[in-house]
């Protein structure tokens, strides 16, 4: 089938992605897209922790997929990564083949945001406390941990960050407030909320999957799949308060990117599946049937069922912020991932941790100046 004039429409891309959670729309987007035009796309999920790493490594072997679709900020590395927001230069680009693609806004968004929730199993609560001292005292009472969380992944804490003002702070600030945030995560372990020896993803599914653990922080991007094993009995909330403050998280869209094509053709091709990734069924159908915040917008369905998926979508639009400009969110992670593993699992002292922490912040400051 040709779609594009004089293209005959073959080609096998590779699209890697971070949406592990949801794998299978992305497989299912692809399949469909490959039984339309006979293309081939073959999707390979990363895990979120050793994306960045695993694209770079790649990149220098000259390794290459064709698209990758990755969360805005692990943007600051996308040299190293060598992606791009376009896989031609514009001006070899027929603008109006790709009817879905704003080419005045790149990169291209697939979807508007991703952010932290609080998940609980109605079977075992009935509902979810509204703060950590609340999560204390049941840890208190049930004497063992009691949330689920992947705490040594940087992103986990921007709730904690935006509720300690950390964006809007002075720079030279800015370090001071990494610390204690990390340092209040670590009071969760030792209050026995959180248990610091089932961080990955695997043992934090089965903990809250098997009702082994009544509570998980985890991402929009996981509603899909524990309202298909939990039903009507799972539940979710906004964040936990530490203060009075209401706690949001960081939302962080996903972005469509291309690595380094060389055919032309192939690149074409590329950028038409991108176009289909954002034509109004396929938003339509990340919205209704997984719950994700499109990047177009729709008309919400009469009657979204089930309730918690408006929920959903409200505490995505309400209860949440998207990052300053003026941060680089990738650098934050990237300062943070340095110290939070050894930090949490007492493998560093609360002086070591302020001693690098101020030393690599105090060298930022320092190429800022000049």
């Amino acid at each position: 089938m040709s779609i594009l004039p004089g293209l005959v429409y073959a080609n096998s891309l590779i699209m890697w992605h971070t949406l592990e959670r949801n794998y299978e729309m992305i497989d299912g987007i692809a399949d469909s897209y490959g039984q339309q035009t006979a293309d081939t796309i073959n999707t390979i999920a990363l895990t979120p922790e050793q994306s960045v790493a695993n694209i770079i490594y790649a990149a220098a072997a000259n390794i290459n997929p064709d698209i990758l679709l990755l969360p805005a900020d692990q943007l600051n590395f996308r040299t190293s990564m060598r992606v791009s927001n376009l896989p031609l230069d514009l001006n070899d680009i027929d603008i109006n083949a790709f009817p879905n693609i704003d080419f005045n806004a790149l990169p291209i968004t697939f979807t508007q945001g991703h952010f932290l929730l609080f998940y609980y199993n109605k079977k075992l609560v009935p509902k979810a406390p509204e703060t950590w001292a609340e999560l204390a005292e049941i840890a208190r009472q049930e004497n063992k941990p009691v949330v689920a969380s992947r705490i040594t992944i940087p992103y986990w804490l921007n709730p904690l960050l935006n509720e300690l003002d950390y964006f809007s702070a002075p720079k030279a600030q800015q370090g001071e407030i990494l610390i204690r945030a990390i340092m209040q995560t670590k009071q969760a372990i030792n209050d026995n909320i959180i248990d610091a020896r089932c961080i990955s993803v695997d043992c934090v599914q089965e903990r809250f999957e098997s009702g082994q653990i009544p509570f998980a922080i985890d991402g929009d991007w996981s509603f899909h799949y524990y309202r298909q094993l939990f039903g009507d009995d799972l539940g979710i909330a906004t964040l936990p308060r530490w203060s009075t403050k209401e706690v949001r998280s960081m939302r962080i869209p996903y972005l469509l990117l291309f690595g380094k094509i060389d055919d032309k053709e192939r690149a074409l091709a590329a950028l038409k599946f991108v176009d289909y990734m954002r034509s109004r069924a396929i938003q339509q159908r990340i919205y209704t049937d997984y719950s994700l915040r499109p990047s177009v917008n729709l008309a919400e369905p009469a009657g979204l069922q089930p309730k918690s998926a408006h929920f959903l979508a409200v505490i995505g639009r309400d209860h949440t912020y998207l990052p300053p400009e003026t941060v680089n969110v990738s650098i934050l992670w990237e300062l943070a991932r340095t110290v939070l593993e050894d930090y949490l699992h007492d493998r560093i002292t609360d002086a070591e941790l302020r001693a690098i922490i101020n030393s690599k912040t105090l060298v930022e400051n320092t190429n800022d100046e000049r």
